[in-house]
């Protein structure tokens, strides 16, 4: 290999490292709204960084949602199972959702509030 074609590798190295150090260093926002939809509608939205407890009231019944430590998490729910309160909780570092079949509840996080730019263009 010839002299140029070191510099050029070295210099793609080095650009493909750069790049993955920015991902790593600073990384997307993967939720700052709590959004629960019922049913497959919004039902309401809160602030991740706002710690609190929440009823979720519906015609199926109810779940108590908690939002603590970036974190949100269903703590109760008067459903028969209860399988939504075994759930990982969900933050920041991770995607997902927390589903309550019986009563028709899923709880996600969003990098925006509803009706924002992005409800605009839909």
């Amino acid at each position: 290999m010839r002299r140029n074609d070191w510099l050029l590798a070295g210099a793609t190295v080095l650009t493909a490292l750069g790049l993955m150090l920015a991902f790593f260093l600073y990384p997307q926002p993967t939720g700052q709204w709590v959004t629960v939809a019922v049913e497959g509608r919004i039902f309401a939205q809160y602030p991740l960084a706002q710690d609190a407890t929440y009823r979720i009231e519906t015609a199926q019944g109810y779940n108590l949602l908690q939002i603590e430590n970036r974190q949100v998490k269903i703590v109760q729910a008067d459903c028969p199972d209860g399988s939504c309160t075994h759930q990982q909780p969900l933050g920041e570092n991770g995607g997902g959702s927390i589903v309550c079949l019986p009563h028709h509840l899923v709880v996600t996080l969003d990098t925006q509030k509803e009706g924002g730019i992005d409800a605009l263009v839909q």
